[in-house]
């Protein structure tokens, strides 16, 4: 009797329980998201803006990471009143607003933060958009 196979019998004689190991094949949903900005009001040097997510994530979660690059030197975050939102270099990090009750994030829907910034000279949309890690895709909300 090979070794592997007397270590299982022995197991199983002195009450031991047999557990197959996990199978290669098993289902995983890979995470994803889609994403849309929108500048919602501009003036000379000052802007609203809304970034809308769109996730499907593996599972349930207890919490959400988003962040994105601005383009021009010159744009700056000043204010959010629905998230927790800080700004290093031209990285922007957004995270749930510190009031907000604390909830369990559906495995899919939709994430939506409004904030005020700021620019110097042109204010483009931002870039490298993620959520929770992922890279997200644009795309164009319907109107």
């Amino acid at each position: 009797m090979k070794r592997a196979a007397a270590l299982a019998f022995a197991g199983l004689a002195f009450g031991g329980a047999l557990v197959a190991a996990p199978s290669a094949t098993a289902a995983t949903t890979i995470p994803t998201c889609t994403y849309s900005y929108t500048v919602q009001n501009q003036w000379p040097g000052g802007f609203a803006a809304q970034l809308t997510i769109g996730y499907s994530l593996g599972a349930v979660s207890s919490g959400w990471a988003a962040g994105f690059d601005f383009v021009s030197p010159g744009q700056h975050v000043s204010a959010s009143w629905n998230s927790n939102i800080n700004q290093y270099g031209s990285h922007v990090a957004l995270s749930p607003s510190p009031y907000a009750p604390q909830s369990f994030l559906p495995q899919s829907g939709t994430v939506s933060v409004s904030f005020m910034g700021s620019y110097s000279t042109v204010n483009p949309n931002p870039a490298n958009v993620t959520f929770d890690g992922v890279s997200c895709s644009a795309y164009t909300l319907n109107a």
